[in-house]
This record gives C-alpha cells, sequence and structure tokens, in this order.
C-alpha cells in the first residue's frame, strides 16, 4: 500500500511537461575542421532559465549535425535526459509528422493551366505517400495529373532551422552560460598549393591555402577556425549513417521518386590561378596581402597537437552556408628544386613492356635550406612556369602526401617522351618453397634511350614485388630510396644505356 501511494505522489511530478527555453544565440563559435568530411562545433550561449524542469532548446545548429555527439556543458548535475531532437522542417519529416494530418492536394492541367484543389488526409508516408480522399485511398502522383500537396500547419517538434535540445530538471532560476558541442558533416578543408617557378626551373615560390568548403545550408558570420591535419579513426553504423542521411536532407523530392535522397553537393572549385608573370619580391608582398584581404583573413597559424597539426586562422571568420573559401597559411618566396626523370619497374610481363616515358618530377628537400622547412599537409600542387613572352603557363598538377620536416617533397608534374624506358625479362624461374608459396627469380634488362641533346639523369625504381625481395647481379650500384632499391643512371646526349640485374622474390 505504501508502494501504491508513493507512486501516486510521484505521477504529477512526472507527468509535468516541461516548457520550451530557447537558449540565445551563440555568443561565440569555435569551429575545428578535420579530414574526411568532419567538424567540431563549439557555441557558447545563454539561457535563462526560470526555475523548474525546462526543455533547453538550442536553435540554428548546422543542418548536418551528428546529434548523438553533442555535449552541454553548464547544466551539470541538472540534466534529467540527454535527448537532443534533430528534426529540421525538410519534406520528408513534415510528410511524417502530418500522417493523420488534412492536406489540400492541388492538381494542375498540362494544357490549361488551371488548378484543381480536393481536401485529403496522409494516411502512410513511408516508400511513398498514400492519401486518403472522401471517397478513396490513392498514392500521390498517380492521379495522372501533376500535384503537390500544401499543408495547413506545420506539425508541432519541426522547426524552419534545425535545433538541438536537452531536459533539464529543478534547476535554480537564473542565466547560464552553456557550452555546445558537436560534431557535423558538411564542413570539409583541403589544401592547394601553387608552384611558380622561375626560367631554369631550379627555384620557385611555393604558396599554401587551405580551402575551407561549407555544403550545409547552416554557417556562422563569425567564428574561430582550425584546421587539423591528420587521419582520425572513423566508425559509422548501418544505422547511424542511414539515419543521418535520413534527418539531414533538406531538398525538394522530385514527383514519383519521394524515397530518393538528392545528389551529394558538387566538389569545391579549384583555387585560383596565380599570377601571370613572376613579380619581384616587393610585388610579391603587396599580391599576397590582396589575396589575404578577399580571403578574409590575415594567415593560418601552425601549432603541434599531439601527433596532429593545427593551423589555426589568426582572425575570426565567416564560415557562411554553402560557401567556398581559401586562407593563405604557407608562402615561401625561393624553394631549391631538382628535375628528376623517373621510371618505376614493377611486373614485367613474359615478352617485356612497351617503351615507355619517363616521369618528370620537381623534388626538394622539406628543410630550411632547401627554402622549406614546415609541415606539408597532403594535397593538390599546381605548377606553373615561365615561357618566353607568354608569362606563365601551366605544367601540370600533382597529388602529395602528408610530408614531415626532413622528408623528400615530390610533385609529379608530366612525362618525358625525350627520355625512354623499355623494361625486358630475360629469364624467369619460379621454385615452390612451401605450401603454395614460391620462390621467384628474374634476369632483367632496362633500356633506356635519350633522344636529347643533353646528359639526361634517370631514376629507376625498382617496386617491391614480394616479401624478402632481393636485388642482385646490378650492372650498376643501387641505393635504397623510402625501401625500395634505386638506381641512379645518367646516360649520354642521344644515347641508349641498358641497366640489367636481378631481382628474386617470394610470392604466396
Amino acid at each position: 500500500m505504501l508502494v501504491f501511494v508513493g507512486l501516486i505522489a510521484l505521477a504529477p511530478a512526472e507527468a509535468q511537461v516541461p516548457q520550451d527555453i530557447h537558449a540565445s544565440a551563440p555568443t561565440t563559435v569555435a569551429v575545428t575542421v578535420y579530414r574526411d568530411d568532419l567538424a567540431l562545433i563549439t557555441e557558447t550561449r545563454r539561457v535563462e532559465l526560470p526555475g523548474g524542469p525546462v526543455r533547453v532548446v538550442f536553435d540554428g545548429v548546422l543542418d548536418r549535425a551528428i546529434p548523438q555527439s553533442a555535449i552541454v556543458r553548464g547544466l551539470e548535475g541538472a540534466e534529467r535526459e540527454r535527448n537532443f531532437d534533430f528534426d529540421g522542417l525538410n519534406p520528408m519529416s513534415l510528410l511524417w509528422r502530418s500522417i493523420g494530418a488534412a492536406v489540400r492536394v492541388v492538381r494542375t492541367n498540362p494544357g490549361t493551366g488551371a488548378e484543381t484543389t480536393e481536401d485529403a488526409t496522409v494516411a502512410a508516408a513511408g516508400d511513398g505517400v498514400m492519401l486518403q480522399y472522401a471517397d478513396r485511398t490513392e498514392a500521390l502522383g498517380c492521379a495522372g495529373l501533376p500535384e503537390k500537396l500544401v499543408f495547413t500547419r506545420i506539425p508541432d517538434g519541426l522547426t524552419a532551422r534545425p535545433a538541438l535540445s536537452t531536459i533539464v530538471a529543478d534547476a535554480a532560476a537564473g542565466p547560464r552560460e552553456v557550452t555546445l558541442s558537436y560534431l557535423a558533416t558538411g564542413i570539409e578543408w583541403q589544401t592547394d598549393y601553387v608552384v611558380t617557378l622561375n626560367d631554369d626551373a631550379t627555384q620557385g615560390r611555393v604558396a599554401a591555402w587551405i580551402t575551407l568548403t561549407n555544403a550545409g545550408e547552416e554557417g556562422f558570420a563569425d567564428a574561430t577556425v582550425g584546421v587539423v591535419a591528420g587521419d582520425l579513426s572513423r566508425t559509422w553504423s548501418p544505422q547511424t549513417r542511414s539515419g543521418f542521411q535520413r534527418l539531414a536532407q533538406r531538398a525538394c523530392w522530385p514527383m514519383n521518386t519521394t524515397t530518393d535522397f538528392p545528389a551529394p553537393p558538387p566538389p569545391p572549385p579549384p583555387p585560383p590561378p596565380p599570377p601571370m608573370a613572376m613579380p619581384a619580391p616587393a610585388m610579391m608582398a603587396r599580391e599576397m596581402a590582396m589575396d589575404i584581404v578577399v580571403t578574409g583573413a590575415a594567415k593560418a597559424t601552425r601549432e603541434e597537437l599531439g601527433d596532429y597539426q593545427l593551423y589555426a586562422l589568426d582572425e575570426r571568420t565567416g564560415v557562411a552556408p554553402k560557401q567556398t573559401k581559401q586562407v593563405m597559411f604557407l608562402a615561401k618566396d625561393a624553394v631549391t628544386f631538382a628535375r628528376v626523370l623517373q621510371y618505376r619497374a614493377g611486373y614485367v610481363e613474359p615478352g617485356g613492356r612497351d617503351v615507355e616515358a619517363t616521369t618528370v618530377l620537381l623534388r626538394t628537400k622539406n628543410e630550411d635550406a632547401k627554402g622549406l622547412g614546415d609541415p606539408l599537409p597532403r594535397g593538390t600542387a599546381r605548377v606553373f612556369a615561365p615561357f618566353a613572352d607568354m608569362g606563365v603557363l601551366y605544367s601540370g598538377e600533382a597529388e602529395t602526401r602528408d610530408t614531415a620536416v626532413g622528408l623528400d617533397w615530390e610533385l609529379e608534374t608530366g612525362v618525358s617522351h625525350d627520355v625512354t624506358v623499355r623494361a625486358v625479362t630475360l629469364s624467369r624461374a619460379e621454385r615452390a618453397i612451401s605450401g603454395d608459396r614460391a620462390r621467384i627469380t628474374e634476369e632483367r634488362a632496362l633500356e633506356i634511350a635519350n633522344a636529347t641533346d643533353m646528359v639526361q639523369t634517370v631514376e629507376i625504381v625498382q617496386e617491391i614485388m614480394g616479401a624478402s625481395q632481393r636485388i642482385q647481379n646490378g650492372s650498376a650500384r643501387h641505393a635504397m630510396k623510402d625501401g625500395a632499391p634505386t638506381w641512379t643512371i645518367a646516360v649520354p646526349a642521344n644515347a641508349r644505356m641498358t641497366l640489367t640485374y636481378r631481382v628474386r622474390w617470394i610470392e604466396g
């Protein structure tokens, strides 16, 4: 009996419906953008608590928020539930929340343009939309005429802007400063390098840009922004991914495809081209300042963040919806480069390979002595070189890797058809050693041809073929570079040379 009385006493409190208290707009915002479409948003907001149970609503979060990642600070000890709502006003959520509600169906006669209106009730909104009329049940889009739905009201719980919320128990009345942090997708960054060479391609100016892209429909006007170079470990359960995709889409459905999701946003545009002539150092400084004004931030500075590199923008900046912006974080005026012709020998068919062009690389070492000396995030490098009276011409682009200080920084800019290589297998022997494993021995010859009027140095790289690879009987000495046997061969003008060696490895 005492238990029964206790339950009755608790019932009114439990049945009390918390009132909605909307937090203020963010007073400060910090956006940290990681690779692979992930950003951490941290906002400081003010909340005026009236006392008693309330539902604190944070309006205007990113429309691609991951709600289960949200953290609220400043309400410790008062939160009763950590339920975060993310049901923005979009066609899918509007239909689902309107099941059983009245709507108007407007049909248009394509011949006359005349419109007719009929009342209906949304009966189902899953794999298609079912409408209940006074005398029939019919699927949307099956009347034979173009038709649309007009909703007379917005269902409770839907907001025109995305919102996160949390329920707070009997908290003391008064103002609170609350910090909301959550992960979101739709904000990405990449590194774009512009390399402008001098006349003989021995030096160049390297400008590096952080390109920020916000593909969502929400943004921030005044935020502290940083990007993190490094790869995070991430997992996505099928339930999380499908739920997020369902909630995040806001575009309208095409007719008869009410279960289709819109296509992802297009990739960001390429960075702006460099100037059409090699400027003097003073001109470079003025040009850099002009670029900075356009991007809206003075510079991005680098800080160590454990195993990662954090590039923080020196000035607060806006992250507007559907916007791509660039911020310069590195400018080196005199980087020393070496032009390298490279050929990579991997698997060679029994009859040998056809004649192949060599790859043209621009190579430097990431150190102060070569004009660099800062960690270089992976990205896209676009190379420009002067040509006669035409200013500079586009020479190609290359994908770069994350390059720590002290390592080689290489840009693959094209191929040379004047310096070619033909790889031939002279003999091949295969001997079983255990199970399905076998030791392969090949005698190889690489015929290098130089059709230019000057000596050309070619770097030959034997790619790793298998476990315990060994190189023997080479006609020239090799060195190990990045774990691969590498020969450096100087080929006289208008001449041919042949490199021979034995390669042995274990397959299986």
